[in-house]
């Protein structure tokens, strides 16, 4: 490969501008991009008018107060509900024992007794105070592998 007189090899003033040259732009395309992004999250659109979904969201979710029933407060859910939720297993234990027992099984269950509707009781509060009862049996009674009347007396002081 030999070169032809004509040809002459390049100068580095006549060389292209080097590669990097394009990634600020870019870089700041990709910020934009994603400030946009995050507004179009933050807002929805809505006809002719955009609607701020977060501030909408807060509006309309009430206090935990209020979203525990008429008259109960989480610590007095707390006190009606886990004393059910004991009792309830213990009166199922062999379903309890074989995993045959649901959460939604236990809902339905305490809806009468505590005077709130399954939609009530799938609150993110009140479906805790459910789970950690149900755990506390569970970690005890070693998943219903105890004999019902040990698990009885070991969770007596628990709960």
């Amino acid at each position: 490969w030999r070169m032809s007189k004509r040809a002459k090899p390049r100068r580095k003033s006549d060389a292209s501008p080097p590669q990097r040259s394009w990634l600020p732009i870019l870089l700041c395309a990709v910020v934009a991009l994603g400030a946009a992004l995050a507004c179009c999250i933050q807002f929805e659109f809505k006809g002719d008018m955009f609607r701020n979904v977060a501030s909408t969201d807060r509006q309309n979710r009430a206090p935990p107060s209020e979203t525990l029933g008429t008259t109960a407060t989480l610590d007095e859910f707390r006190a009606a509900a886990v004393p059910l939720v004991r009792d309830y297993i213990f009166d199922n234990y062999a379903a309890y024992a074989a995993s045959k027992l649901t959460f939604r099984d236990m809902k339905e269950f305490l809806t009468e007794p505590l005077q709130m509707t399954y939609e009530q009781l799938k609150q993110d509060e009140l479906s805790a105070v459910i789970e950690d009862a149900v755990d506390t049996i569970s970690n005890t009674c070693d998943g219903g592998k105890m004999a019902l009347d040990r698990c009885k007396s070991r969770t007596a002081l628990l709960l």
